[in-house]
């Protein structure tokens, strides 16, 4: 972490780089501590990547939390429906041993996301075979198959929402990394900066370093 805000940093550090590489009067004693037009430039093109690292840092966090919200909202749908299917199964076939056990309706649902979607599958792929007897129950083909496809969306979802983070905590990496090149950058040319114009103070004004 560092003792500024970057945004602020980085305003402060264009608009050193700019009164740097556009006043003729700046350019001679920066160039005498070896801040020429080619190593300004340097300088330039880190706080580029930087802004550009932040920028796609910002578009990749937000597409990560639409994801998540899809994500939630398709979860918590799915369970709800999940719960209420299995509820009518186990009316359906309190009495039928071979469908309890085909059905898995024995013991608790999992609370884990992978629980859920691993005991929602085997449900729902078993289900199909018992649709006639479903439908006595309020339960129709049309609606466990729109709840199959819901399962199917959930975890094509929740592979989104997880390359999104993937992404999100490589960019956020990236920008992390060129932002401390940048500092150390931006350091080394107030240090020459304040030697090149230790005598003209005015100088460091226009940098934004008085």
């Amino acid at each position: 972490m560092y003792p500024f805000k970057t945004e602020d940093f980085l305003h402060s550090v264009a608009l050193g780089l700019k009164s740097s590489l556009s006043l003729p009067e700046l350019k001679a004693p920066l160039a005498s501590y070896g801040y020429d037009d080619r190593r300004l430039n340097e300088g330039v093109r880190l706080h580029k990547n930087v802004l550009s690292l932040q920028a796609q840092q910002s578009e990749t966090r937000s597409v990560a939390k639409e994801a998540t919200s899809a994500f939630q909202d398709a979860r918590e749908g799915l369970e709800s429906l999940y719960r209420r299917h299995i509820a009518l199964a186990r009316l359906a076939f309190e009495k039928d041993s071979a469908a309890w056990e085909v059905l898995q309706l024995d013991g608790k649902r999992k609370r884990s996301i992978a629980g859920t979607q691993w005991q929602a599958q085997l449900f729902y792929t078993q289900l199909v075979n018992y649709l006639d007897v479903m439908e006595k129950y309020n339960l129709s083909k049309k609606e466990v198959q729109e709840t199959t496809k819901l399962l199917e969306q959930l975890i094509t979802l929740q592979v989104l929402q997880q390359q999104a983070r993937n992404k999100a905590q490589t960019l956020t990496q990236m920008k992390d990394e060129n932002l401390e090149l940048l500092v150390i950058w931006w350091r080394r040319f107030t240090k020459s900066a304040r030697l090149a114009f230790e005598s003209t103070p005015e100088y460091l004004e226009i940098l934004g370093l008085a």
